[in-house]
């Protein structure tokens, strides 16, 4: 065994030997600034410690500093006088977390280059507002850095060590790159900033602060937000090229002042080549980071543009290209389509390109070849294509040539054999009463998952399960189907058991009251007399397919149907417009070509999604597996999960009618608007008499000002009046709820 000299031990474990001198809390040597002559001026006139020195016009400094020794014996601490030899245990803790960054910042950064300058880190009580750390000029050997505690008092130890470590990164970049001058700061400070992040990330690799400044890597300029942000770059450069490239490749930079000479320097190196690379995997998310070997995250990817691909083009002319950047387009194959893509052309400059599709898992990092990608008979198929360059100017006059292929497995939908059955099929079962306390029967059931969106508010039902009759288009939602909807519908006051929606739009829900012990049934919706703008809009969707006189339809391409739907032979989809007296709504739906035939004679079996009676396209019935209706920015969209033959009866012969339309007839629309302008009125009644009783009230407290606080006059005056006004008013309560089926509830 070859003995070794002691200072290759003390260098070794220099680390262990800090931190074991922090444990032991040994005072480390410390010294006036004046003493060790510490008076540095930059190259460009900084006087970095004038405030110490000589104050300011507030009397602020002056009084010197102190130069807190590093046991490295080469590195210094400096803090204000105003902190004291020996500062408070806060300040010792921030000094101690410098001291340790500077240790851990030289053991890693001597694997890049060298960092051989003395460093000298200034804690101090200044705000630098967003600047939680700043690095001067060299002087001479020397390197200055500061930070304002004020900026980092709320960060872990963890934080400001990896702070200081960029700062030290910045000084380690300056050693490095001699050339590195102020003369050409706007074209070097990104990527002096981003190495700094960088090694700062490979001396802290669980801190993961450099994740703040992950996003898409944009270098042009013209949309690069942070510097910070080509961290990934370096660290993309290193984990390819070796650590030695770092250095290398910043030196090369500073070497070629002028954009244009970087750039072909690049390329001679075929650095545009490599960006293209990198870009891919960034945006892939295959570039580890040094902790835990996570990708590094990066921000939504949002394309500069998505191109739907017209069956009767051929090519698309994509826009000027900018350099530097991953320059992202999303083409959408449309449904019963296969692509067929060839390169973009079109420029003599040299650029790259990749090409990549999620679901069809393509992913080609080099695209130099004609591609075929498949589609889908349901639904847009996404295309991502990535442009990068490295020429001074925009890439123009690109374009890609491209040819759709109608699949040959989907089916047209076009054929009326495939109808579920013509417009004149009935079905066997009787219609439904249109009275609310009859007995109930339907045929059908069905599934679906139904979502929408009112006022930004997302609600969604998977699973909703209810029952049709396809005589007359009645909806039976049984209990359960309700609870899934509205939570618990049952308490100690009594049960929902259940809610119809008859064949004249009357929707009934069925209550049992457990405090009077009676079953009651109450209209809770009906056409023309609910501001519910979804059912306004359902029933605008029937009548769109059964107005043969309705020109409200609108060639627009549909929303593509869910990746998650089951149906896989869908016929075609399209848009229609739905226009109500006071709203107007699009409507999206899609048809399956192969359904199981259910006769009906009425104009749609199903909520949103089932079978339609379809007049004035197909002429017969068809499935509608997809449903989406919006108005502005709300929705109400619906997915047919099951439809399937079985029976169901519900007994209302028991619940007392009531509600709104509790004397709506057979037949009769015009007894249904009476009953609604009759509410209007008591209701409009209603809020006249207690305004009446509010007026009263205000001129018998103004009486009582006049007559300086005798209430006798002002009692008999008003009291007769407001008490006649509020006879009235319970009168008015016991009609309004007589005529809503519910007088039972008024004692006496």
């Amino acid at each position: 065994m070859i003995n070794k000299p002691i200072f290759f031990y003390l260098k070794k474990y220099s680390s262990i030997l800090f931190l074991v001198l922090v444990i032991l809390n040994i005072k480390a040597q410390v010294s006036t600034c004046s003493e060790l002559g510490l008076r540095p001026i930059t190259p460009d006139g900084n006087d970095i410690l004038k405030i110490y020195y000589d104050g300011n016009s507030t009397g602020v400094g002056g009084h010197g500093c102190w130069a807190h020794h590093h046991p490295n014996g080469k590195d210094y601490v400096i803090t204000p006088h105003s902190w004291t030899r020996e500062p408070n245990e806060f300040r010792q803790t921030l000094i101690k977390n410098a001291m340790q960054a500077i240790v851990d910042a030289r053991k890693e950064y001597v694997n890049y280059g060298t960092l051989n300058n003395q460093l000298y880190y200034i804690l101090n009580d200044v705000n630098y507002r967003d600047a939680n750390g700043e690095t001067f000029w060299l002087v001479g050997n020397k390197c200055w850095m500061r930070s304002g505690v004020p900026n980092l008092r709320n960060s872990s130890n963890e934080i400001k060590r990896f702070v200081y470590a960029h700062e030290v990164g910045h000084c380690f970049v300056m050693e490095n790159v001699p050339n590195l001058n102020n003369q050409y700061h706007s074209m070097n400070h990104w990527f002096d900033e981003s190495v700094a992040e960088f090694l700062a990330s490979e001396v802290y690799k669980q801190i993961n602060k450099e994740y703040e400044w992950a996003r898409v890597f944009d270098v042009d300029n013209q949309t690069y937000r942070q510097p910070y942000a080509a961290y990934v770059l370096w660290k993309y450069y290193a984990m390819k090229k070796g650590k030695a490239s770092v250095v290398a490749l910043m030196n090369a930079f500073a070497e070629t002042p002028s954009l244009n000479s970087r750039l072909n320097y690049l390329k001679n190196i075929a650095f545009d080549e490599f960006f293209q690379h990198f870009l891919f995997d960034f945006l892939k998310h295959k570039i580890p980071d040094s902790g835990n070997g996570d990708p590094i995250p990066i921000e939504n990817i949002q394309p500069q543009e998505t191109i739907t691909l017209d069956p009767l083009e051929n090519k698309i002319k994509l826009p000027n290209l900018r350099w530097g950047r991953a320059n992202l387009f999303r083409l959408l194959i449309p449904s019963g389509y296969d692509l067929t893509i060839n390169p973009p052309t079109g420029s003599n400059l040299k650029y790259f390109q990749s090409l990549t599709s999620k679901i069809e898992g393509v992913n080609i990092e080099n695209w130099n070849y004609t591609e075929k990608i498949n589609g889908s008979c349901s639904s847009e198929i996404p295309v991502w294509i990535m442009i990068s360059h490295l020429n001074k100017q925009p890439l123009s006059n690109l374009s890609i040539n491209y040819s759709l292929y109608k699949k040959s497995n989907c089916c047209s939908g076009f054929d009326n054999s495939k109808c579920l059955a013509g417009l004149t099929a009935k079905t066997v079962i009787l219609a439904n009463p249109e009275e609310v306390n009859g007995v109930f029967h339907f045929d059908y059931k069905i599934k679906s998952n139904i979502e929408a969106s009112k006022s930004g508010k997302i609600i969604k039902f998977k699973n909703l399960t209810y029952y049709v009759n396809t005589a007359d288009g009645s909806i039976y939602f049984p209990k359960e189907s309700l609870a899934k909807m509205a939570g618990n519908i049952s308490s100690k006051d009594g049960r929902v058991d259940g809610t119809i929606w008859l064949s004249n739009r009357q929707m009934v829900t069925y209550f049992y009251d457990a405090i009077y012990k009676k079953k009651r049934a109450f209209t809770v919706n009906a056409n023309k007399s609910s501001n519910d703008v979804f059912m306004n809009e359902h029933l605008g969707f029937l009548q769109f397919f059964n107005n043969q006189s309705d020109t409200l339809a609108i060639k627009e391409r549909p929303v593509p149907l869910p990746s998650t739907s089951k149906w896989q032979t869908i016929s075609h989809g399209y848009a229609g417009k739905i226009i109500n007296q006071d709203s107007e709504a699009k409507m999206t739906i899609y048809i399956d070509c192969n359904p199981p035939p259910i006769a009906t004679g009425f104009p749609m079996i199903g909520f949103l999604v089932g079978v339609v009676k379809d007049h004035r396209i197909k002429k017969c019935n068809q499935l509608i597996v997809f449903n989406k209706i919006e108005t502005g920015n709300d929705y109400i969209q619906a997915e047919l999960l099951q439809i399937s033959k079985e029976s169901k009866t519900f007994d209302a012969t028991s619940y007392k009618p009531g509600g709104l339309l509790k004397k709506f007839t057979k037949g009769s629309r015009t007894n249904m608007q009476n009953a609604k302008a009759k509410m209007d009125e008591l209701q409009r009644k209603a809020i006249a008499l207690g305004q009446q009783i509010q007026d009263l009230k205000k001129e018998k407290r103004k009486c009582r000002e006049i007559t300086k606080g005798d209430p006798t006059f002002c009692n008999k005056k008003y009291d007769p009046l407001i008490k006649k006004i509020k006879d009235e008013a319970k009168k008015l309560q016991y009609n309004l709820m007589k005529n809503m089926g519910v007088e039972d509830l008024i004692k006496n």
